[in-house]
């Protein structure tokens, strides 16, 4: 029994002509973070609106990589009962569907012809009864070219933009507010230097980090903007503490939110 990720993206689809890019640089923003955390895994194969990641580690923390929509685990079975079987093995349950996708699928028969096939099995094994809207359970089955990969949860993703497709900027952090902002605009697509400490292992990512040496702060951004080829930095500032510290493009993406916006965003995200 092989074992999948399958790995969904939203925003990228809507980028015409210039999908592929998009797409190619997700890729290797994939591959790149499972190699960072040490994640073994034996391909990252590209298909209609998902990557497919073959291997049995934990690829939980793909579900943060800037660009992915949601993840599911998912078991390869050529019977589809068997498949099924596997998935309730031990599950308790009264209602259920079941949910059935097809990406460059081989086979002529249609979602609703395996849905009704499967759906009629577990209700004559398992006693339960089908329920479109409300359920217990969701069986999914995504049929990728003569593959049957089962699973039965989503974890919701990150979203956003692959890292590193809208260029560099620097990013100045000496708290969770400027972490986050920085965090944001990374979701936009944009690669950071980092300027203070921080990690971002988590996200697949590891910027390039450069110490506060003490001396003035503009001159210091202007003379790494310069060295790194970047002519931004994103702040941490709101209304409250909004000051210009160098000549540089200035991104403030917090500046428009209230404390318990921010405080929610930082719980969420940087937790």
């Amino acid at each position: 029994m092989k074992k999948y990720c399958i790995i969904r993206y939203g925003e990228i689809a809507l980028k015409g002509k210039n999908r592929i890019i998009f797409e190619k640089k997700l890729q290797e923003n994939l591959k790149r973070a499972m190699k960072l955390n040490k994640l073994d895994f034996v391909s990252v194969k590209r298909l209609n609106g998902r990557f497919l990641v073959e291997g049995d580690a934990d690829y939980t923390l793909l579900a943060n990589v800037f660009g992915v929509t949601s993840i599911s685990f998912a078991s390869e079975f050529t019977d589809l009962f068997e498949g099924v079987d596997f998935l309730l093995k031990n599950k308790k349950f009264k209602t259920f569907r079941i949910s059935t996708r097809k990406v460059n699928a081989l086979t002529k028969k249609s979602k609703r012809d395996f849905d009704c096939m499967l759906g009629d099995h577990v209700c004559k094994k398992y006693k339960a009864k089908v329920s479109l809207k409300e359920f217990d359970i969701n069986v999914n089955l995504e049929i990728i070219g003569n593959q049957h990969l089962f699973f039965l949860d989503k974890i919701v993703g990150i979203g956003g933009l692959p890292y590193g497709i809208e260029g560099r900027m620097l990013a100045f952090i000496e708290n969770d507010r400027d972490k986050l902002a920085a965090l944001l605009m990374m979701k936009r697509g944009c690669a950071i230097v980092v300027i203070g400490d921080a990690d971002f292992t988590s996200y697949g990512v590891k910027p390039r980090k450069v110490s506060f040496d003490g001396q003035d702060i503009s001159t210091f951004l202007e003379k790494v903007a310069k060295e790194e080829k970047c002519d931004s930095v994103v702040l941490g500032q709101t209304l409250e503490n909004y000051k210009k510290i160098s000549t540089l493009i200035e991104f403030r993406p917090l500046i428009g939110l209230d404390d318990d916006e921010i405080k929610g965003l930082i719980k969420t995200l940087l937790s």
